[in-house]
């Protein structure tokens, strides 16, 4: 593999890392996404129906006891209490119904955990046991409502007494309800909060790993390389100094190896050409000397012998 493929091949796993670390902090925000959509999509709008239906049958039996009280009761003040008691009417039914197919949807939403899931139900079951008393709720203001139309006081008085059995219903069933919805919300929001800090401290971490596992990669790789071209520079100095060398290592297989076997190549052949040199030298016959150059250099050894121990690195002689 050559060197450039080699930087490609790197930079490809660099990127592969950061990628597996950016999506695995996208998985993660998708988690934390989808409960911060129940939250906006579902409980929000839950908790402000059920206070709005909470507020509403708070003001439907007032609307019916304040005519009740006048004496006598016009006309214009009868014909405005049913108007304003079927308005408030209206708003329950409303309410009740928007309440129970937001329940039904959320329910259904796979994004929901199970155990949320099982409060949902819960609660649905709980207000579908509402909006069965609503009806009966609404019923007895319209009875009373008509008895007070017929001038029948008493029987529009005694008609009234039967908001007394919803005063639970409405009162402390209603209110848990809403604390159900609330206590939903507010594990959610929890559990968002702890993820959005095990985000910031899992992308650190998954960030470092990347970046030590790619300079681990970068130094395995620069470093086959650079030892590469550290041991044949080491055999370029050695012939360099004429110092007996073996020939350089060929440790990987891209363009420093090519390099690497080229160089031993030249050595060799350098080395046969010496050879051949030197056998001709040796077979040369040495040249006549006269008695007084004799006399001059006593010691020295012949000039094939001389030839000889240069060939082999032998300089002192």
């Amino acid at each position: 593999m050559t060197i450039r493929k080699k930087i490609f091949l790197l930079a490809g796993i660099l990127l592969a890392l950061f990628g597996v670390v950016v999506g695995v902090v996208a998985t993660i925000q998708k988690l934390d996404s989808d409960q911060i959509g129940n939250v906006v999509g579902y409980q929000l709008p839950l908790s402000r129906l059920v206070a709005e239906f909470d507020v509403d049958t708070d003001r439907y039996e007032p609307v019916i006891l304040r005519v009740l009280r006048l004496d006598p009761v016009t006309p214009a003040d009868l014909k405005a209490a049913i108007s304003a008691k079927q308005a408030v009417s209206d708003e329950l039914r409303r309410d009740v119904a928007a309440a129970a197919t937001l329940l039904d949807k959320a329910i259904q939403d796979p994004h929901y955990r199970t155990a949320d899931r099982f409060d949902l139900a819960r609660i649905d079951g709980s207000f579908k046991y509402l909006s069965r008393s609503l009806e009966e709720f609404v019923s007895v203001g319209d009875l009373t409502m008509g008895a007070l139309a017929d001038g029948r006081r008493e029987e529009a008085r005694t008609a009234s007494l039967s908001f007394a059995k919803f005063a639970r219903a409405f009162g402390p069933d209603l209110s848990e309800i809403r604390r159900d919805i609330a206590d939903l919300t507010d594990r959610a929001t929890g559990r968002v909060l702890a993820s959005e800090r095990l985000d910031t401290y899992l992308s650190f971490a998954l960030f470092l790993m990347a970046c030590g596992f790619g300079l681990g990669i970068s130094a395995v790789g620069s470093t086959r390389v650079v030892n590469g071209l550290r041991q044949l520079l080491a055999s370029t100095r050695a012939i360099e100094s004429g110092a007996a060398s073996g020939p350089a290592p060929i440790l990987t297989r891209d363009e420093v190896g090519e390099l690497a076997l080229a160089f031993n190549r030249m050595v060799e052949e350098l080395r046969t050409r010496a050879d051949q040199g030197y056998v001709r030298q040796v077979c040369r016959p040495a040249p006549r000397q006269s008695p007084d150059q004799q006399r001059r250099r006593p010691g020295r050894a012949p000039h094939a012998h001389r030839l000889f121990f240069r060939h082999q690195g032998i300089h002192r002689y």
